[in-house]
């Protein structure tokens, strides 16, 4: 079983990338969410070294390191607040550079129970303006207005691929492609 909703691009190391991976469960899912800031500046002060070597031009290079810590931050709120049995299931966020393109790849696993609903929110997503679904969230407090806001703060491209675990095949793993254009 896999299923991809989106334009999604396989992983593949691009020219430079950097792949964190955890386990969520000894420490409470409410302070890990917390601290999820934390990560998300550190890979964006990361980034920002490296913006130079591609060229990206120093009047963008803040605005860039910005959305690079907002992507960050949401992807991994998200993983914590969602990962299925954080007790045996790590999460993981790759960020690779390929040409001018950052991308990012947040895996997790999903309650069986949430793929349906998750998948069907993806696809209203992906076929309607992503403006009109961030007022419509943001004004009855909805979830997924992260995400949307990725799409309007920073004109990224979203993406899922669905998957069974080669280690679990009872388990379905998520990752969420986001892009972001550097130049």
């Amino acid at each position: 079983m896999q299923q991809i909703l989106g334009a999604y691009v396989e992983r593949n190391g691009g020219q430079e990338s950097l792949l964190v991976r955890f386990s969520t469960h000894a420490i409470p899912r409410p302070l890990r969410w917390q601290n999820s800031d934390l990560l998300a500046d550190f890979l964006a002060e990361y980034w920002a070294t490296l913006l130079p070597a591609y060229a990206v031009p120093p009047e963008r290079q803040d605005e860039i390191t910005g959305a690079i810590g907002h992507v960050a931050n949401e992807l991994l709120e998200n993983l914590v607040k969602f990962n299925y049995r954080p007790e045996r299931n790590a999460i993981s966020l790759e960020l690779s550079m390929h040409a001018h393109v950052l991308r990012f790849y947040a895996t997790n696993a999903i309650d069986p129970q949430a793929i349906e609903r998750f998948q069907g929110w993806i696809r209203q997503l992906l076929g309607e303006p992503s403006s009109e679904l961030y007022e419509e969230r943001t004004r009855h407090d909805q979830p997924g207005s992260g995400l949307l806001s990725l799409l309007n703060d920073h004109a990224a491209r979203l993406a899922w691929k669905f998957e069974r675990d080669p280690n679990d095949p009872q388990l379905v793993l998520v990752t969420t492609m986001v892009e972001v254009e550097m130049k």
